[in-house]
């Protein structure tokens, strides 16, 4: 995928979690900055 789309998807992620954070898991954020990273390398 595009690095763009991984970026756009992981920021709509972290602004859920940050505004609420009993609907979405620490893991997620987790899994799409290790997506990220993996797309990069």
């Amino acid at each position: 995928m595009n690095k763009v789309v991984y970026f756009l998807i992981c920021a709509v992620l972290l602004l859920v979690y940050l505004i609420d954070k009993t609907s979405v898991k620490e893991t997620t954020s987790i899994n799409c900055t290790f997506s990220i990273t993996k797309e990069t390398k």
